[in-house]
């Protein structure tokens, strides 16, 4: 570290505050095809440092070749490292948010129209998040 870092401000992910407006990004889903089943998957992304709407239940918003899919993957994306973390299983990764932020952790902003919003997690917070599956 260099002299002229000695007194720089440390960057911190925005935060969300009561009663001002926060930009949310609405995930959209991909779909994939599995190649050792030949089945699809869906995927829907959650990135650092961002506020995420994730859709509670996309088993029944979501229809590829007009069926239901039960493979869904949460992939968690660092936009410091430029790299996927990782993957959850969806609905998993739903709750282990949950129950972080029960124990204090701010992971969750809240609820609406059937999404759950989530913090803008640094990259430690979606560290933690994988190791919660584990």
């Amino acid at each position: 570290m260099g002299i002229f870092n000695l007194f720089k401000k440390k960057e911190t992910a925005p935060k969300a505050m009561p009663g001002r407006p926060v930009s949310v990004h609405m995930a959209e889903p991909q779909f994939y095809e599995d190649t050792k089943t030949g089945g699809a998957f869906g995927v829907l992304c959650l990135s650092e440092d961002t506020v995420t709407a994730l859709p509670f239940d996309p088993k029944s918003s979501y229809l590829v070749d007009g069926k239901k899919l039960d493979d869904w993957r949460l992939f968690l994306f660092s936009s410091s490292e430029d790299k996927t973390l990782g993957e959850m299983e969806y609905y998993s990764a739903l709750e282990h948010l949950r129950s972080l932020a029960d124990f204090g952790n701010t992971y969750v902003i809240g609820e609406k129209d059937e999404h759950l919003i989530t913090t803008p997690l640094t990259l430690e917070q979606m560290k933690t998040l994988l190791n919660a599956e584990n």
